[in-house]
């Protein structure tokens, strides 16, 4: 039987839905749940935690997601049994926003050839400093480079992916004992790493730009924060890129109310062309994170923190506590491929091919709507009257195609949007992709209630 308690779910942080999914999660990789065991009614748990039924059917949504959970309608929700969820081979996850992959594996084999011809890899099987080598930390200086930023080699940090870099960056926010300004719609990685390191957090409304900077000059005032993150091209979910008067808002408001901005710029790399990041703007009170996750190869994990000097230390304390070091083969994969223009190759292809599969994604479901950005890793559907999108994400599920529901990005109790992320760019091809879409497209036609599930 699922051992929540109202006792058990206030000792958790972040949203509530995230939690609720998280406990179960627990007791399923416990054995406390078995296969097959019937989870509650979504009316019966509600009651029993005191909370609004839509929030449970986000956390059996969020369950489903991860094929953790499935349920036939009038029988209730159950728990799946392991394995089941790779039982076909034409299964499509579109849940993950990363790179599409081709011509990366040719020049990995390449580079990999090529340093094991150097006579010189013993090197990298020394710990690096905790900042990382020198070496690395210029790739990271040429990296700013390519966004129009020019940072001191010294002010860089050296990073397992962006994902630590934000890990490390929260844990140090987390000694300040204020709250963390995030987008009401914001990156689930985001959210998992405050609710586990125990950072409060709290949204803030979007518009078509992202983060509105009157909806920040308020959140600051009431919450006490001390500190926003945001992503402000290509906006994840939403696909928004800020105008450079609405960046220029943002700092404004950000030197009113003495707020650290927290930048993540993953996607940067990629747009051909885009307005100067946030750290061109404020420099003295932006912590930079990027990296090649998006634009080049997210298995590499490889990424950088460019930080006021203030900050260096601690966040290099974080990185030490986290992992000690980070990988050195990767970073000197990565510096190859920027020094050698194997990198400039890459993107060049990641964009054509982004592009593509948009193009894609509105012949194939442009009758419904669907918000997207020609360099945009993912769009966001919106769904017809009635259909929630944890059913629509568990019904696409059980035809073969894994998505993410909105809720998934969500930092309000309440639904901001009934909508579904579609990550084509995960797609192991376009054929792949064109069979997912097509399995969706016939699935909207159908409308609600043809999925035979309902979670």
């Amino acid at each position: 039987m699922v051992t929540i308690s109202p006792d058990r779910l206030a000792g958790q942080a972040g949203p509530r839905h995230l939690a609720i999914a998280e406990l179960i999660a627990a007791d399923i990789a416990a054995g406390r749940l078995a296969p097959s065991t019937r989870l509650p009614p979504q009316r019966d748990l509600a009651h029993r935690l005191g909370c609004a039924i839509g929030t449970v059917t986000r956390a059996y949504g969020e369950l489903a997601r991860r094929r953790l959970v499935e349920g036939q309608i009038g029988r209730g929700t159950y728990v799946r049994a392991p394995g089941r969820a790779a039982a076909s081979p034409d299964f499509v996850d579109l849940t993950q926003s990363a790179p599409c992959i081709g011509p990366q594996e040719a020049a990995l084999a390449e580079t990999l050839g090529q340093l094991s011809r150097t006579g010189e890899m013993g090197e990298l099987l020394h710990y690096p400093p905790t900042v990382g080598f020198a070496a690395h930390r210029e790739t990271g200086r040429r990296w700013l480079a390519r966004l129009g930023l020019e940072a001191p080699a010294r002010e860089i940090l050296v990073t397992a992916g962006v994902q630590q870099a934000l890990a490390a960056t929260l844990t140090v926010l987390r000694r300040e004992g204020r709250p963390v300004l995030v987008e009401a719609a914001t990156y689930p990685g985001l959210l998992r790493a405050a609710r586990v390191l125990g950072v409060p957090v709290r949204g803030v409304a979007l518009d078509g730009e992202g983060m509105r900077a009157d909806a920040l000059d308020q959140a600051a005032a009431e919450s006490g924060a001390g500190a926003v993150f945001l992503v402000p091209t290509l906006q994840n979910p939403t696909n928004a890129v800020m105008s450079t008067a609405r960046r220029a808002e943002i700092v404004a408001v950000a030197r009113r109310r003495d707020l650290l901005l927290v930048e993540d710029d993953v996607y940067g790399h990629v747009l051909a062309s885009r307005p100067a990041p946030l750290k061109a703007l404020a420099p003295e009170r932006t912590i930079h994170l990027t990296g090649i996750s998006k634009s080049l190869a997210g298995g590499l994990r490889v990424g950088w923190i460019w930080a006021p000097g203030r900050w260096l230390d601690p966040l290099a304390d974080a990185l030490y506590a986290i992992t000690l070091a980070r990988p050195p083969l990767p970073l000197e994969i990565a510096r190859t491929w920027i020094e050698d223009g194997t990198a400039e190759r890459l993107i060049t292809w990641q964009g054509e091919e982004i592009q593509a599969r948009n193009a894609l994604l509105a012949e194939t479901l442009g009758d419904w709507p669907l918000s997207q950005h020609p360099f945009g890793f993912h769009a966001l559907l919106d769904l017809p009257a009635g259909w929630p999108a944890e059913s629509f994400v568990a019904a696409a599920a059980a035809r073969g195609t894994a998505l993410l529901a909105m809720g998934a990005f969500e930092t309000l109790e309440a639904p901001v949007r009934r909508a579904v992320r579609i990550s084509h760019s995960n797609a192991p091809g376009r054929e792949a992709l064109q069979h997912a879409l097509t399995g969706l497209r016939r699935l909207l036609e159908e409308g609600p209630g043809s999925g035979g599930i309902l979670v």
